[in-house]
């Protein structure tokens, strides 16, 4: 079974937060400028963002394929059957 598609957004978004804030706590230990750590910060979510609509993108795609081969399969069983049945 799939894993929905909100439950993924919001794991990815949790987890980019999460990743987020602990790069920042790193960057104020190491003693980088608060103008650095506000772009570092805002480039990584940028960056985060579009990496989760990205694999959001390529999982509808992996459902799509996966529905489009369940179809063709399912198709070619009743034309299996129908030639069978047509024979005798």
């Amino acid at each position: 079974m799939m894993v929905s598609d909100t439950f993924l957004l919001f794991f990815l978004t949790i987890t980019s937060v999460v990743f987020l804030v602990l790069m920042n706590r790193w960057m104020v230990r190491q003693g980088f400028p608060k103008p650095v750590r506000w772009k570092v910060t805002v480039i990584l979510a940028v960056v985060a963002a579009l990496m989760s609509l990205g694999l959001m993108w390529v999982l509808r795609l992996y459902v799509e394929h996966q529905d489009m081969k369940m179809e063709r399969e399912i198709d070619a069983k009743i034309v299996t059957l129908a030639s069978f049945c047509s024979r005798t």
